[in-house]
């Protein structure tokens, strides 16, 4: 397992780290299954009704640590948990349809659901110079604009932390302190962000950016790099910082860094459809989960009826408003 390629977040380390630090505490006492074989293994919480992926809001997408093994449908039927729900999926591999046959094959009514969209960077070879070139023009003014600001604010510079080495934990301590002093919502586990981290150094996905100006840390971005990709997992600027754009002058120096250091193929915005996101990346995609009803129980059966349910109002209210917005305006 350890030795299966593919997506960090599809990774034994990524798994172990979400396990032990990163469940809510209703999660944290499920019981963990593993269905596996030789090619792969699929990290699965049961709570004894319902069967989830070993997944959360810290996860961008989900899936097998290597291939999906054949024993899923197996194992599904021996736990006869009432309601599976499996997110966020990539519904561009094989494993997104695989899962749905073997959710059929255990007896299961099988339906799949949008999660998020994902906006990412196709590099295509490019440089950090030739990027920009083709970015929006406001993107760039915001750049050269927000380092100007800080020229003249004090002595300012920028830090990536990748190792495991000395200056890893003063690298966190300062992630830790901007993200207090940001608009951003408590960290629901705080410890999990530490230990990523952590986790990332050891495994060399670790790019750690702190923008300092005059020594005290004011904007920070935990970038992961595997496999050719850059992910950008967590941002964050101090409030009082907002008028530098220090996240914006960051983001630049931490996209620099990916193109011309790095040479990866690919930079995922990850989790959200955020407006901003565009002026940086090229293409859209999106994360879909997987459900599935036991209808011979009860609560799968009522859960069904609650999603199709919540479905065709979804689509009632879409036609409405399509309605709406195909009438001819009034003169």
């Amino acid at each position: 397992m350890r030795a299966a390629q593919g997506s960090l977040f599809r990774s034994l380390p990524w798994f172990e780290n979400l396990h032990a630090h990163g469940l809510e505490r209703e999660r944290s006492n499920d019981t963990l299954r593993l269905p596996a074989d030789a090619g792969g293994c699929l990290p699965l919480l049961d709570d004894g009704r319902c069967m989830r992926a070993l997944a959360n809001y810290y996860s961008s997408v989900y899936g097998p640590i290597g291939s999906l093994p054949p024993s899923l449908a197996a194992a599904i039927k021996e736990s006869k948990p009432a309601l599976v729900d499996l997110h966020p999926l990539d519904p561009c591999t094989p494993e997104f349809q695989q899962i749905k046959q073997a959710l059929a094959e255990a007896g299961y009514w099988v339906d799949d659901y949008f999660c998020f969209g994902n906006w990412h960077l196709a590099v295509e070879g490019r440089s950090w110079p030739a990027y920009l070139a083709g970015r929006p023009s406001q993107l760039r003014s915001n750049i050269q604009r927000g380092s100007g600001k800080l020229d003249k604010a004090g002595t300012w510079n920028i830090h990536i932390q990748q190792g495991a080495d000395t200056a890893l934990e003063t690298a966190i301590a300062a992630f830790v302190g901007v993200y207090a002093k940001s608009w951003k919502d408590e960290e629901p586990q705080p410890e999990f962000i530490p230990h990523l981290c952590r986790t990332a150094a050891r495994e060399g996905w670790l790019r750690l950016g702190v923008l300092r100006l005059d020594g005290a840390p004011i904007a920070a971005q935990l970038w992961l790099t595997h496999g050719g990709v850059a992910s950008i997992y967590k941002l964050a600027y101090a409030e009082e910082a907002a008028r530098y754009s220090a996240g914006t002058v960051l983001t630049a120096a931490m996209f620099e860094h990916a193109l011309d250091v790095d040479r990866v193929g690919e930079v995922d915005y990850l989790n959200g459809d955020e407006p901003y996101k565009r002026d940086w990346m090229s293409h859209r995609r999106e994360r879909r989960g997987i459900i599935a009803f036991d209808l011979s129980q009860w609560s799968g059966l009522t859960a069904a009826l609650r999603h199709w349910a919540g479905r065709a109002l979804r689509s009632l209210q879409a036609q409405g408003r399509n309605t709406r917005q195909s009438r001819p305006r009034e003169t």
